[in-house]
């Protein structure tokens, strides 16, 4: 993994991010250029690893939108149980909540790229209607996150992160009040699938 993507002004991290197809939007709590920076700098590293930022915005193929706002979609049902960021299924709207930025650096950037994937996953089904989550390679404990499986969509998304971040995805970085639980690496099958659905490869 190489060094972040540095962004010197406002108009080059808009600039970069906009060929992504990605647009960021305010609701009840607004953008910082360092919460922009962080996130734009998963978005590029996914662009990377994948190989290009055509190949990833194939992948967007509607874009996303970046929300900031001061709670994300569970906090008004269940406020002990809000996530620090949520994608709303089927669609490609994100909402970075509050609780995000009380995380380290690297676990906003690896979440950008857990949220992204989810949008990847809405956009690209498999043949028959599969989606992607719905058949990928298990066996490692990924994250605690990831086994849990929630709707059996986190183990993609949690799967693309490590891909991407590998160890710097760390469960230590994880916003106040969470607990770290543990993490494994992926093995070369979940690799290899991965690199064969995002760069395009086939089977």
């Amino acid at each position: 993994m190489g060094a972040d993507a540095r962004f010197y002004d406002m108009g080059i991290l808009s600039d970069t991010i906009g060929e992504l197809g990605i647009l960021f939007t305010n609701s009840t709590a607004s953008w910082t250029l360092p919460e922009m920076t962080l996130v734009a700098q998963g978005a590029v590293a996914l662009a990377n690893r994948i190989g290009s930022f055509a190949q990833l915005r194939s992948l967007l193929s509607y874009g996303a939108s970046f929300m900031r706002a001061a709670h994300a979609l569970f906090y008004y049902l269940d406020p002990a149980n809000d996530p620090p960021a949520h994608t709303f299924p089927g669609s490609n709207l994100v909402v970075f909540a509050d609780s995000l930025f009380t995380g380290a650096a690297e676990y906003v950037r690896g979440t950008a790229v857990h949220e992204l994937a989810h949008v990847i996953d809405y956009f690209n089904p498999f043949e028959g209607g599969i989606y992607i989550h719905q058949v990928v390679p298990t066996g490692t404990h990924i994250s605690d996150y990831a086994v849990q499986n929630n709707l059996h969509l986190e183990y993609w998304a949690e799967m693309v992160t490590d891909w991407v971040y590998g160890s710097r995805y760390s469960p230590a970085n994880t916003p106040t009040g969470y607990k770290p639980g543990v993490r494994e690496a992926l093995n070369a099958n979940q690799a290899d699938w991965l690199s064969h659905v995002l760069m395009g490869w086939g089977w």
